[in-house]
């Protein structure tokens, strides 16, 4: 027998170096599976949409200043559903502007008729501590 094999064999009968194996694979499947769901809401044409609209909004720039954006290392996860197919999104996430003030944007909408790309909003906030934006459509 090896020798190699030979030093290892105590270590290869007991379950404990497969059990530390297999919560690191699982670790790292649940935290590329949670990172891949935050990318592809934060990628949706939704998603897009309604940061395009806070950019320009002017009394969303007057709030946070320029530069408004989103990133998920720093202001953390979008939370919530998006649903293309049905055409429905009920989203909350952060988003901070050169005034270095953070906010919370929620939005909730969903598609007039499966067949246009017209989005009809429900809720369509941007809240700061103490000051609340509805940007909803009137």
């Amino acid at each position: 027998m090896p020798p190699l094999r030979q030093t290892l064999r105590p270590y290869l009968r007991s379950p404990v170096p497969y059990l530390l194996l297999s919560t690191a694979a699982l670790g790292f499947w649940y935290s590329t599976i949670v990172q891949s769901i935050n990318s592809q809401k934060a990628h949706s044409g939704i998603f897009k949409a309604v940061m395009f609209y806070i950019r320009r909004d002017p009394r969303a720039l007057s709030l946070l200043g320029a530069n408004i954006k989103y990133d998920p290392e720093t202001l953390g996860d979008v939370k919530g559903t998006v649903t293309m197919h049905r055409g429905t999104a009920d989203l909350k996430w952060a988003v901070e502007g050169d005034n270095g003030v953070r906010a919370n944007v929620h939005y909730r909408g969903a598609r007039r008729t499966p067949q246009e790309d017209i989005w009809e909003s429900d809720i369509f906030t941007v809240q700061t501590g103490d000051t609340t934006l509805s940007l909803k459509d009137e």
